[in-house]
């Protein structure tokens, strides 16, 4: 039987770019598993390319927008119940 020696490739570019790399990729299929690259892109980018937080920050607005926490559910319907 023979062993073969499988080659390591270690990878000596910073991970930032490679983040924003799968952002741009991803954005257009799914844009709430975008949003975690983008995240991490824009954390470890931050002093290099600030307007990517400014990016992330739109992008969560627009994904989250519609989705609204139970509680503030519940608060609406109570207001309208005291109407009544």
């Amino acid at each position: 039987m023979l062993f073969f020696k499988r080659e390591t490739e270690t990878n000596t570019q910073f991970i930032g770019p490679v983040y924003e790399n799968e952002y741009k990729k991803l954005i257009k299929k799914d844009k709430i598993r975008a949003l975690s690259y983008l995240r991490r892109a824009a954390l470890l980018l931050f002093p290099l390319k600030p307007e990517l937080w400014d990016t992330y920050i739109a992008q969560k607005r627009e994904v989250f927008h519609s989705r609204r926490s139970k509680k503030n559910i519940m608060m609406d319907l109570r207001n309208e119940m005291e109407d009544l």
